[in-house]
């Protein structure tokens, strides 16, 4: 029954935690629930298995010395492959991002092979030498394995996001997660937009707007509660999309290589946009010596 308890915990904070039911029907998190329980049957034969080979204070403190390195010490070393083996997953703020559902997969194997490793160990010393030895490889050559498929992935062991999950409100999407509230915000933003901005823009405020997808060709979703700043973040991203397509520089710079900038600044709705005015303003806020 120990072994439940790690699935069973999982389930629970994302119950808990998670106001979209729609998570359920989700393959990563099905994935994640079956990684947790391969969490628990490995640290259960683990705790086992050093119970009966070693004394009870020794076997509690070599189990807790062994759980702190893994989820601790190992974990502190810089993103790289072993991030996979110890299941050390960093995304966490991306809406565009999912868990790699081969990083899950190579985590429960890292998991199991550890403890694979540790039992046949233990069986070598103390209990039966042949089956000690073919988990003792098993471990050994499938922790080898995880490591060499994990060098392959990117070091957050994420994937990109389906975007067809998006959902679209008058030529605006953005992921279902976003509040309402900010969907409407960028709809006015928008309309606000195009009664103030010049003609030339018209073909690039026309093109759908998608959460982080902005470009020289198009407007990215501005996750913001007020409309004013909504309005000036959509300013700041065409200006900066025209004085790269005229190869103007901003403070020296040539806009080409700064891209897409913004200045977190609010727009008044019943200011006309001038292209002079937003570079000025573009300028002030990057420009250290203007400030």
């Amino acid at each position: 029954m120990w072994c439940l308890v790690v699935p069973i915990g999982y389930f629970f904070a994302i119950l808990v935690q998670s106001s979209n039911t729609f998570i359920f029907t989700k393959i990563s998190f099905w994935l994640m629930l079956f990684y947790a329980l391969v969490v628990g049957v490995s640290w259960t034969l683990i705790g086992t298995i050093l119970g009966f080979t070693l004394s009870p204070v020794l076997a509690m403190c070599l189990s807790g010395g062994i759980s702190f390195a893994w989820y601790a010490l190992i974990v502190a070393i810089p993103p790289g492959p072993i991030d996979r083996v110890t299941g050390k997953f960093l995304v966490c703020c991306s809406y565009g991002e999912v868990l790699n559902s081969q990083a899950i997969f190579l985590a429960m194997l890292g998991i199991a092979s550890a403890a694979f490793i540790i039992t046949g160990l233990c069986l070598v010393w103390k209990l039966s030498r042949f089956t000690g030895m073919l988990l003792l490889c098993l471990g050994i050559i499938s922790m080898a394995m995880t490591f060499s498929i994990g060098k392959s992935m990117n070091p957050t062991g994420s994937a990109p996001r389906d975007p067809s999950e998006m959902k679209c409100r008058d030529n605006i999407c953005a992921w279902p997660e976003i509040p309402d509230s900010y969907f409407e915000n960028n709809v006015l933003a928008l309309d606000e937009l195009r009664k103030v901005a010049p003609e030339s823009w018209n073909s690039y405020i026309n093109n759908p707007i998608l959460w982080g997808s902005g470009s020289r060709d198009s407007l990215t979703f501005v996750g913001l509660n007020n409309v004013d700043g909504v309005l000036g973040a959509f300013v700041d991203q065409a200006a900066s999309a025209q004085l790269i397509r005229e190869g103007k520089s901003i403070c020296g710079i040539p806009a080409q290589e700064l891209g897409i900038i913004m200045t977190s600044l609010p727009w008044p709705p019943e200011q006309v946009v001038e292209l002079s005015v937003v570079h000025e303003r573009l300028e002030d806020n990057y420009c250290p010596q203007r400030r």
